[in-house]
């Protein structure tokens, strides 16, 4: 542990001084042979890119092969040049993240012009396993009628599916930025993926569900990684989504854009027991601006860009209608300073804060009529991010990168009502809400991460060495009560009219009314920290074959809100291995394999579920009174059950088992891709993924009754939540394995 500290520490060191993700970036690979097919050494090849002034140079190796690592997305002109033979010129388009392999056969003469090769270079990477897409989110939304959101561009790669519309409903959920998706890979829920911004993480660390929110306005490229990633990326168990922003040019350039969906074009879900999708309502408006340039022609370049978006969603519940709004900008903007050929300096600044303002009406769902308003509230999402990056050659053979940002998330919901109680009554057909409130709850609620890393990568012949670090810290601030700081649910106890399995008091008669009063109150500051570590090796034995060979570690630590470990694993070891063989030899083809382990750390919102201070006054008591207009009752009857919580933090054994394993999987990945002619490609592969261990909150309520004979857990006697020791044995663990942990079971601490 001393010595992995060691090397995050020395990794700090360096990123103070430099900053970025090499996946920013991509890189050409060239051969240089002779007619014959023979490799030409001492080769001069030289890489330009007119639009921004910048050019470098290398000499071809015994092999004839050459290498132009950390190369920025765009179009570049490859010239290769040796004595007595003819120059050749060929364009070559560079992807972030993938490897652009290029022939260049030289004729042997003395013609002193430069031959002109017009023919697009081959699309297939023959020196990576990853499966998935890369596009150009210009030349992809030009042609390609789909929604201007990333998730909607990953779902064009192969293995994807697109998420249940439940959790892309506006009243739902609600987590995140409006309009963004959710999307699964490979079999894998919509909650194990990871998103990135220019190398910068900002994948939601509280649920693992989306992300910080990037207008494609600002987005230049799309890279989506289905599965076989090298041992550079993990916390994912699921796909990898990472765009790089767009960038000024020696040119100025603006654009303007604007894009409407009204209602009157929308193809409506059929209904359901809960939604009345067919009445429901969206339209959507959004406006776009940029302009990017050189502030210095050569050496530094601005891009800045807007997005007004104007959208209304109306979800129709059983008893209520709520309509969502918003009328918010988005912005950022990206400097990128040209230090030299070799050395690229890069910040960049995004804004996705938004309002959403929230109206709540009665809604009758036979009649399909929206009546009075109940209240106003606001969610408040988004916010500011900021990432500052470097990328430099040190030599011709060691590059360095590295990368410090910061993202923060706002997720607080405010509402017109929140000084009314949550008031619901459960006795009706349909669950009927009470008094004026307009959410469950209210607190205050938000998100930050502070990141920073650091890679090296060290070409020895036929090897490229690359290594890195990073380390994230991630905090949660959550507060949480009531809404008007109690809540009343008026019920009937096991009404066969209404669910029996709903609610049972196996001590009241079969149709006693009774009320549930609820005064709740939890939430803290709580920190994630998260470490990891990697080393892997692309080796080339031959022009045709490639043998990726990669290790990963990685360490998590979740704190309570005391600054407390509960929750710390750091035996988290994923090796990773890829082979690809170019049957052609010409990078047209590729036959690959991949073998790899994949770690998924536990989210943020365990620390605020299970190690937060929590204060409650829970009593079922019987109810024959009236109903105040704010929901409350007119009187109480006899508290029939009572739990107190008295606000203190659980102790760090009683939320996890002891012998608990980290969520990790297995992946297996078995492929074969061709180019067919210039532009067209297809592709067959297997994917296998099992989990070997899953992470889930259970309870062992039955366990300790069997073992202790804890006496509220008496079986007889249990009805209610399912046990009178309400959260009594609520802990973290992996199912399918003997708990192992701690239990105050005589109370007495």
């Amino acid at each position: 542990m001393r010595r992995s500290w060691i090397l995050i520490a020395v990794v700090v060191v360096l990123a103070a001084v430099s900053g970025e993700a090499q996946e920013t970036t991509g890189e050409i690979l060239g051969f240089v042979r002779s007619s014959d097919g023979q490799p030409l050494p001492g080769a001069q090849l030289t890489v330009e890119n007119h639009a921004v002034g910048f050019s470098r140079s290398a000499v071809s190796r015994q092999d004839g092969a050459v290498r132009f690592p950390a190369l920025s997305p765009a179009s570049y002109e490859v010239t290769a040049a040796l004595d007595g033979f003819t120059s050749i010129r060929r364009r070559v388009d560079v992807t972030h993240g993938k490897t652009a392999s290029v022939d260049l056969a030289l004729e042997i003469g003395s013609f002193e012009g430069t031959v002109e090769v017009t023919g697009s270079v081959p699309q297939v990477d023959v020196t990576s396993t990853v499966s998935g897409l890369a596009v150009d989110s210009d030349e992809l939304f030009d042609t390609i009628p789909v929604q201007r959101e990333v998730t909607t561009v990953a779902l064009l790669a192969p293995g994807t599916v697109e998420s249940p519309r439940y959790w892309q409903q506006a009243g739902s959920t609600a987590l995140l930025t409006p309009e963004q998706g959710f999307v699964s890979f490979n079999g894998a829920s919509i909650g194990e993926n990871s998103f990135q911004i220019n190398g910068l993480n900002v994948t939601n660390f509280r649920e693992f569900l989306g992300s910080t929110f990037i207008p494609m306005e600002f987005v230049d490229e799309v890279s989506v990684k289905s599965g076989g990633y090298q041992a550079e990326f993990g916390r994912a168990t699921g796909g990898v989504i990472s765009m790089v922003t767009k960038s000024g040019t020696n040119d100025f350039q603006a654009s303007f854009s604007t894009f409407y969906e009204p209602e009157e074009l929308q193809w409506q879900e059929p209904d359901t027991y809960v939604y009345n999708n067919q009445d429901e309502e969206r339209h959507r408006l959004e406006i776009n601006a940029s302009i990017g340039g050189p502030i210095v022609r050569v050496r530094l370049f601005f891009f800045v860009f807007g997005r007004y978006a104007d959208t209304s969603v109306t979800d129709l519940f059983y008893t209520t209608a709520d309509i969502h709004e918003t009328s918010n900008p988005y912005w950022g903007g990206k400097l990128d300073w040209l230090i030299s050929p070799s050395h690229r300096l890069e910040g960049t600044y995004i804004s996705d804060a938004v309002d959403v303002e929230m109206s709540r009406f009665d809604y009758d769902s036979e009649a399909r009529e929206i009546g009075d308003l109940r209240s106003t509230g606001t969610r408040i999402r988004g916010g500011d991010n900021y990432i500052l990056k470097y990328n430099g050659m040190l030599s011709d053979s060691v590059l360095l990168s590295g990368q410090a940002g910061r993202n923060h998330f706002n997720r607080t919901n405010a509402t017109e009502g929140d000084g009314c109680p949550f008031a619901i009554d459960f006795r009706g057909d349909l669950p009927v809400l009470l008094g004026c409130w307009g959410k469950k709850g209210r607190g205050t609620d938000w998100d930050t991460r502070n990141a920073i890393r650091a890679d090296i990568d060290w070409f020895i012949g036929k090897h490229e060495v690359r290594a890195g670090a990073d380390y994230e810290l991630n905090e949660t601030y959550a507060t949480w009560e009531y809404s008007g700081g109690i809540a009343y649910r008026y019920r009937i106890n096991g009404d066969p009219d209404n669910d029996p399995s709903t609610y049972i008091v196996p001590f009241l008669p079969w149709d006693q009314e009774f009320i549930e009063i609820d005064d709740y109150r939890d939430g803290g500051l709580f920190d994630v920290n998260s470490s990891a570590a990697y080393l892997q090796d692309t080796w080339r034995p031959r022009s045709d074959l490639t043998v990726n060979l990669g290790l990963r570690w990685e360490r998590y630590e979740n704190k309570n809100s005391l600054g407390e470990t509960f929750i710390e694993t750091s035996e988290q070891w994923a090796p990773r291995l890829g082979v690809i063989w170019d049957p052609s030899g010409s990078g047209r083809s590729k036959l690959f394999a991949s073998a790899g382990i994949f770690y998924l750390p536990v989210s943020s919102i365990t620390n605020v579920l299970l190690a937060g201070a929590v204060f409650q006054d829970h009593t079922l008591n019987l109810f024959d009174g009236e109903i105040n207009p704010d929901g409350s009752p007119s009187e109480v009857g006899d508290t029939i059950f009572q739990e107190i919580r008295d606000g203190e933090v659980p102790d760090t054994r009683e939320t996890i088992s002891e012998n608990f394993k980290p969520t990790s999987q297995t992946e297996i990945i078995l492929g074969y891709e061709q180019m067919l002619g210039s532009v067209w490609s297809v592709g067959i592969r297997g994917v296998t993924r099992w989990f070997n261990e899953i992470v889930e909150d259970y309870t062992i309520d039955q366990g300790l009754w069997n073992a202790y004979g804890v006496p509220c857990l008496d079986p007889a006697e249990v009805g209610y939540g399912g046990s009178y020791c309400y959260n009594t044995g609520w802990r973290l663990g992996n199912p399918g394995t003997n708990f192992e942990g701690w239990y105050d079971v005589d109370g007495d601490g």
